[in-house]
């Protein structure tokens, strides 16, 4: 969804991809790390 969103301009991909990351870390989740694993790269 973050994807599609940003591909249509409707949020900045990478801010909310960044935040997504951090709240799923809190919590555990490794899934949103390795799905935008290149974008975080890229970012970095």
């Amino acid at each position: 969804m973050i994807k599609a969103a940003g591909g249509k301009g409707w949020i900045d991909e990478k801010q909310v991809a960044i935040e997504a990351i951090n709240c799923c870390e809190k919590v555990g989740s490794k899934l949103y790390i390795d799905l935008l694993a290149k974008e975080i790269a890229e970012c970095l």
